[in-house]
C-alpha cells in the first residue's frame, strides 16, 4: 500500500503463530494415543480417564498462555508476552468442566456393584418380597433383583438387592427366607454372586455431586473479572 505521495504505508504487522502451538500439537497427539491405548485395557481405564482429564484442562490453558496480549496494529507488532490472566481464566473454566464431567460420572458409578463392594457397608439382607430374574446373553450375565430390607448405620433401609440368578428364586416367586450377606450403598445392595459387569471406573464414585456447580461458578467468575477489567468509557 502506498500513500498519495508514493511513500509506502506500513500495514498491520503480521500476527505470529502462538508460540506453544507445536508443543500443544505434540502433547495432543501423544496424550490422545496414550488415552486410547490405556482405555482399551480394562484394568487401566481409570488411568485413561485421568490422562484425558489432564489434557482437557492443560491444552486450552497452554494455548491461552501463548496467545497475544495485544493484537498487531499498523507498524507495531503484537504483544506476545505470556498472557497469564487469560491462562488462569482458561484453566479455571477447563478444570471446572472436567470436575463437572467427573461429578456426572460419579453419580453413575455410585450405583454400581464395584463401588458398593469397595466402599459400601457389609449388611445382612432379609428377602421377604418378590424377585425378578434378568439375563443378558450378549454380555453373558444372569442376575436377580429382589425387594429387600437391611440394617445400615442403625437404620432400616428398604431397597433392592442384586444377587446371583439362583440365590433367591425367579420372577413370580416369593423370595426365600433367611439372610444373605451383601454390600450396601444407599438403597442398593449387592452380593458376591452378582453377575453384573464390574466397572473399572468405580473410584470416580467418590467425586462429590456438589462439584456439578463448579462449571457455572467458574464461568460467572470469569465474566465478572472481564467486566471489572473493562476500561471505563470516556465521553467527549
Amino acid at each position: 500500500m502506498t500513500s498519495q505521495h508514493g511513500t509506502p504505508t506500513p500495514g498491520p504487522a503480521p500476527t505470529p503463530k502462538n508460540r506453544f502451538e507445536n508443543v500443544v500439537g505434540v502433547l495432543s497427539l501423544v496424550g490422545g494415543i496414550a488415552t486410547v491405548v490405556l482405555y482399551l485395557n480394562r484394568s487401566t481405564r481409570l488411568v485413561a480417564l485421568v490422562v484425558a482429564a489432564v489434557l482437557v484442562a492443560v491444552i486450552p490453558t497452554v494455548l491461552a498462555l501463548g496467545s497475544a496480549r495485544r493484537p498487531a496494529t499498523a507498524g507495531e507488532a503484537a504483544d506476545r508476552s505470556p498472557n497469564w490472566g487469560k491462562a488462569v481464566a482458561t484453566l479455571a473454566v477447563s478444570a471446572s468442566l472436567v470436575l463437572t464431567a467427573l461429578a456426572v460420572l460419579g453419580f453413575a458409578q455410585r450405583e454400581s456393584y464395584a463401588f458398593a463392594r469397595h466402599y459400601g457397608t457389609q449388611v445382612q439382607v432379609e428377602g421377604e418380597q418378590d424377585c425378578w430374574n434378568y439375563s443378558n446373553m450378549r454380555q453373558d450375565t444372569n442376575y436377580t433383583t429382589c425387594d429387600a430390607t437391611w440394617q445400615a448405620d442403625g437404620e432400616t433401609v428398604d431397597g433392592t438387592l442384586y444377587t446371583g440368578g439362583g440365590d433367591w428364586g425367579t420372577k413370580g416367586h416369593d423370595a426365600g427366607t433367611g439372610a444373605i450377606a451383601a454390600y450396601a450403598w444407599g438403597d442398593k445392595a449387592f452380593t458376591d454372586t452378582y453377575d453384573g459387569e464390574e466397572s473399572p471406573l468405580y473410584p470416580v464414585g467418590l467425586v462429590p455431586g456438589w462439584l456439578l456447580g463448579a462449571l457455572p461458578v467458574a464461568i460467572i467468575g470469569v465474566l465478572l473479572v472481564r467486566r471489572l477489567r473493562r476500561p471505563a468509557r470516556v465521553d467527549g
